[in-house]
């Protein structure tokens, strides 16, 4: 299952975690689940869900001018609970403006800042599933 989020084709899942920035620079969707489990490019494939959509790796975005997205979808079987979504700037190029989407079982929509420093995090935001 897919959908158009930012005018990029991403997995939806029973709920789907999509990031949007506006800047060239290389920020990284982190997802915990419930069992304290990270979704992200480090483990971009687990049992729960999965990291589909990585726009800027290393540095390089394939989109070098609009939106870039990064996209994380749940199946069905993962746990019920407190979900945790995090921002890093890994490449810290530029400082960005980001937005979370949750959509589909669950939802919410989170907004925040990441300064131009390498491997700057951002807060945890929560959601519950």
């Amino acid at each position: 299952d897919q959908t158009c989020y930012q005018g990029v084709c991403v997995g939806t899942g029973s709920v789907r975690v999509s990031l949007s920035w506006n800047v060239v620079t290389d920020l990284d969707l982190h997802v915990r689940v419930p069992n304290g489990e990270w979704i992200s490019y480090q483990s971009p494939l687990t049992a729960y869900g999965q990291l589909d959509v990585d726009d800027c790796v290393s540095g390089a975005c394939i989109n070098q001018d609009g939106t870039h997205v990064e996209n994380v979808f749940l199946d069905a079987n993962a746990p019920r609970g407190t979900y945790g979504v995090m921002i890093v700037n890994f490449d810290g190029r530029a400082g960005a403006d980001y937005a979370i989407e949750v959509a589909g079982d669950a939802s919410g929509l989170f907004v925040g800042y990441l300064p131009a420093t390498m491997l700057a995090e951002g807060p945890v935001h929560e959601f519950i599933w």
